[in-house]
């Protein structure tokens, strides 16, 4: 599942690593595979990043979830 976390910014919830805060109004975020040196940065409050990618990890296991019902 890929999601528009950001307006512009899409991504695979599942590979997020780590959001770290650098001040009150930006945070930076890495996936998996990506060196240290570059994370995105980005213009919203961490919590905000963070709670979209927690929203569409929760999606996608409920999805998951549905499938192995069906089969």
């Amino acid at each position: 599942m890929i999601i528009e976390i950001l307006d512009g910014v899409w991504l695979n919830p599942r590979s997020v690593t780590v959001i770290k805060k650098i001040d009150e109004n930006s945070c930076a975020l890495w996936v998996r595979g990506q060196s240290a040196m570059d994370g995105f940065v980005f213009d919203y409050p961490v919590g905000e990043v963070a709670e979209a990618v927690n929203d569409a990890c929760d999606e996608t296991e409920y999805e998951d979830e549905d499938e192995e019902e069906s089969d």
